[in-house]
């Protein structure tokens, strides 16, 4: 993949439309990108990274903060790349998700994100971010992570992978390398073995618990057994209880046997002596019911005698009952006698209140109409009024407006003199950062080899010559800084410079918040007052208010009353008139039906007075109630002599049963007592507790038996089957406990290895043997990199440590011994060995562009001049690489650059020099 052209518009520190013509740098050879701190020198890559990928390089720097702060409302954000893969060219357009000023009005808008993908004839391949995503892997062949690791060497990152220990590296090259599959191998086998040991200690522990649960005979000692020695011993125990439970069942057989019989003797007993009693009752029963019999007979013949009295009392009965509906005719006609004189007395009153009424409500019409004619106006002033506060409303609404702007204005000077005051103590601080930063720099670089003098140790070879012995070591002056304190003097000298930039950033915004009020507030000004003054607005604007607010108090007043006049008007003639008008209506139909009622009322009367006058004339007494006296008299008659009649033949004829029954009774229990005995019931009783004794004994030890014998022949079944999973469940342990140890590294006597470091261990070999090619080439053929093959300890992980073999004194130390400079060179040579083997393990991808990021500040002049060796044979091949840097020398030594600079207020510009 080879760049073209790529146009930025909004995008980072770039405000306007910004191009970069990569044809014009030529198809190979090295270039600069040179430019001061913060101006926009890795934006170059992050928006070939976003153009191709929807996203910028790092993973700090997210799509929808890529939006320029320096650019104005009416500019979009996007970005667009031409690029060449395999002789054929396209082109993708990008713009990221992000917030846009709305250009009228305040507030702003979400645009979303959107991308375009043509080909070599300008054909539309895709719309979509997702599928231009997807286009772009299948066109180049790698994917964001891919490229940005292949494309972008950033030396810090690059310098850590050197000095990484092997965890810490683990961590990187599993990223790099997707080597997460062989860790969740790992980590799998690791809680495999840590369930099967849980398994296993469970399964032990049940065993143990059933072991424990075994129950002993009396006598019997426990002992400390195998679980096979107990399982047999379990079985005579099981055995020995079997037998045993047999012949208390056969005891208990016998007993039951003559406890049944000794039961039947003593019930036949208890029977016979129940059957004497009942006869002598019998007897005694059979005696008074004959005495009873005398006299119930006597009652009975008088009862008969009374008996025929009846038939002529219900004669009389049934003719007396015949009257009782003619009273309940005369009562119900003279309650409707009663009750049309009340009706025809309401009728009448009615009548008279409704005449009433309708002349008082035939006057309450004439007033009310004359009142709604009064109102004829209120609706047209209530429209006046209304028209006229809403104008008075809108003038007011104007004067507000403007005032609100004035608050904003005023808070914006208050705002501005603040980040004004703020600006100049920020540019102050970063002015005296700067001073001591360069200082320090220019002692710590006089003083090197004070400082690395100072870390030599007798024994440990110097990293200069690698000398073992140091007789006459340099001394460093008091006043040089370490590397820590000249690193934190940078830190904080870059951290200044960003808070001064921000601070001035700051002015920028809010003078322009500034001019786009003060426009505003002349333009509102200027349509309300004719003027443009200021503060002469200012003035005008508290008297309007007032005058406004009295004008609007008036008119509410005189619309409130043409309001009521109107809601007046309207409930009279569209409620009150109609409803009155309405009920008068009602009122003379009502008269009118009353007086007919009345006069059909009149007649229904006289006729009911006639009828009742009948009635009585027929009836054999006065009222109903005497009527109903002499009935209840003959039925109380006939209803005594019923009941006399009925007692005295029911006492006749129980008693006649019972004798009866008593008789067959006594014979009944004389043939029982035929065959009575003679036994003993006590000695009965007592032999039959002596065998119920004996058999509660009997069964009392083989429930004891039993239980035992249940008991042991669980326990022996849930032994037997827990010490089966007992069992495999070790078979188990050991396999997976020899796979997770090997995986894991913990085998013991072996190197702490795991099965994802030995995966990395074959990329991290090959990434060597590319990065030693070169870093031969930039240490003069000294130093060569090492993969460490045994750990110095085997109590911590290894696999991944990092030697340095130095040609020039046959040794192997540590690449933490390296000197910065050596360090650098290390750190470019593995990231160029990565970015080939990411390259080559891609399925031969090559991209024909490259940008090495920084880490040239370092170097002494050789060490540049074959680090410059390096990246021009990287570059050969027809491969542009761009140098990220702003080291001076290498300007003079690179003729092709890209030139960044950058405006406080305006953003960052670029410039290209071939």
């Amino acid at each position: 993949m080879r760049p073209i052209k790529l146009t930025m518009s909004a995008f980072g520190p770039y405000a306007k439309e910004t191009v970069i013509d990569f044809d014009k740098l030529g198809k190979s050879g090295l270039y600069l990108i040179t430019g001061d701190t913060g101006a926009g020198k890795t934006t170059v890559f992050d928006a070939i990274t976003f153009a191709l990928y929807g996203e910028a390089s790092g993973n700090n720097r997210t799509a929808d903060m890529l939006r320029s702060k320096y650019a104005s409302p009416e500019t979009p954000t996007d970005v667009e790349l031409i690029f060449e893969y395999s002789d054929k060219r396209y082109t993708v357009r990008r713009s990221p998700r992000y917030l846009h000023k709305k250009l009228r009005g305040e507030g702003f808008t979400d645009k979303p994100a959107c991308a375009e993908l043509y080909d070599f004839d300008n054909n539309l391949l895709s719309s979509k971010p997702a599928e231009v995503n997807k286009k772009i892997i299948d066109i180049i062949g790698i994917d964001k992570n891919q490229f940005t690791q292949i494309a972008m060497i950033a030396q810090g990152d690059f310098l850590k992978l050197l000095l990484a220990k092997t965890d810490e590296r683990k961590t990187i090259f599993r990223k790099i390398f997707n080597t997460e599959n062989y860790e969740a191998i790992q980590l799998r086998l690791k809680k495999d073995l840590s369930d099967i040991n849980k398994d296993y200690d469970k399964h032990k522990a049940n065993v143990d618990h059933f072991i424990d649960g075994i129950e002993y005979p009396e006598d019997t000692e426990k002992k400390e057994l195998t679980i096979e020695d107990t399982l047999t011993l379990l079985d005579t125990f099981i055995e020995n209880d079997t037998k045993e439970e047999k012949v208390h069942e056969e005891q208990i057989k016998n007993i039951e046997t003559k406890l049944n019989k000794l039961n039947e003797e003593i019930t036949n007993l208890l029977n016979q002596r129940k059957i004497e009693k009942a006869l002598k009752d019998s007897e005694e029963k059979l005696s008074l019911e004959n005495e009873n019999m005398k006299i119930f007979t006597s009652a009975f013949d008088e009862a008969e005698k009374k008996k025929v009295k009846i038939e002529p009392l219900i004669s009389q009965i049934a003719k007396l009952e015949e009257f009782a509906a003619e009273y309940d005719l005369l009562n119900k006609k003279i309650v409707d006698l009663s009750k049309d004189k009340k009706d025809l007395t309401a009728l009448s009153e009615k009548t008279e209140k409704s005449k009433k009424e309708l002349n008082q409500l035939s006057s309450k019409s004439e007033t009310l109409e004359n009142e709604s004619k009064s109102l004829n106006n209120s609706f047209a002033e209530k429209e006046k009024y209304l028209s006229l506060k809403k104008e008075t409303e809108n003038d007011l609404n104007s004067v507000n407006e403007l005032s609100v702007h004035f608050g904003e204005y005023h808070n914006i000077l208050k705002k501005l003199e603040k980040a004004e005051n703020n600006f100049r103590e920020k540019s102050e601080i970063a002015n005296q950062k700067h001073t001591d930063y360069e200082s320090k720099y220019h002692l710590y670089i006089s003083e090197q080899a004070g400082i690395i003098a100072a870390e030599l140790k007798d024994g440990k070879p110097c990293p200069v010559c690698g000398s073992l012995i140091h007789p006459t070591p340099a001394r460093a002056s008091e006043k040089a800084p370490s590397k820590e304190t000249l690193e934190k003097a940078k830190l904080e000298n870059e951290k200044a410079r960003k808070e001064e930039q921000a601070a001035g950033e700051a002015i920028s915004s809010l003078k322009e918040k500034k001019n786009l009020k003060e426009d505003q507030i002349k333009t509102s000004g200027n349509k309300l007052f004719s003027t443009d003054d200021i503060s002469e607005i200012d003035s005008l604007i508290s008297h309007n208010k007032k005058e406004l607010n009295g004008k609007i108090n008036d008119i509410i007043s005189k619309l409130l009353s043409a309001q009521k006049n109107a809601e007046r008007k309207q409930f009279l003639d569209e409620k009150e008139i109609p409803q009155l008008k309405e009920k008068l209506t009602v009122l003379e139909k009502n008269i009118g039906k009353y007086e007919i009622e009345i006069a059909e009322k009149t007649v229904s009367v006289k006729e009911s007075e006639k009828r009742i006058n009948d009635i009585r004339s027929k009836l054999p007494f006065v009222t109903k109630e005497q009527l109903i006296q002499e009935t209840d008299k003959l039925k109380k008659e006939k209803l005594t002599i019923e009941n006399e009649y009925t007692k005295a033949k029911s006492n006749y004829d129980a008693c006649d049963k019972k004798i009866t029954e008593y008789t067959a009774s006594i014979k009944g229990f004389k043939e029982q007592l035929i065959n009575k005995t003679d036994a003993d019931e006590n000695e009965l009783t007592a032999i039959f507790k002596k065998l119920s004794s004996e058999k509660n004994d009997a069964e009392k030890s083989k429930e004891k038996i039993h239980l035992r014998l249940h008991i042991n022949i669980g326990a022996k079944k849930n032994i037997i089957a827990y010490n089966t999973l007992l069992t495999d469940t070790e078979k188990k342990l050991r396999c997976i406990k020899s796979l997770s140890d090997t995986a894991n590294g913990n085998l013991t006597g072996q190197e702490k290895i795991m099965l994802e470091t030995y995966v990395q261990m074959t990329y991290f070999d090959r990434i060597i043997a590319r990065a030693n090619t070169r870093f031969m080439i930039l240490s003069g053929g000294q130093y060569e990199l090492k993969r460490r093959v045994s750990s110095d300890t085997r109590k911590i992980q290894s696999g991944l440590d990092l030697d340095v073999i130095d040609h020039y004194n046959a040794t192997v130390r540590s690449v933490n011994s390296l000197s910065g400079g050596e360090s650098f060179k290390a750190s470019l040579s593995l990231a160029l060995g990565l970015s080939d083997e990411i390259q080559s393990s891609a399925g031969g991808i090559k991209l024909d562009t490259m940008f090495v990021d920084e880490g040239f500040g370092s170097l002494d002049e050789e060490s540049l001049q074959q680090a410059m060796e390096a990246l021009i044979s990287l570059s050969e091949s027809n491969r542009l690489v761009g140098i990220i840097s702003h080291v001076s020398e290498l300007k003079e030594r690179i003729e092709k650059q890209i030139v960044i600079t950058k405006d406080k207020s305006s953003g960052s510009k670029i410039r290209i020099i071939t």
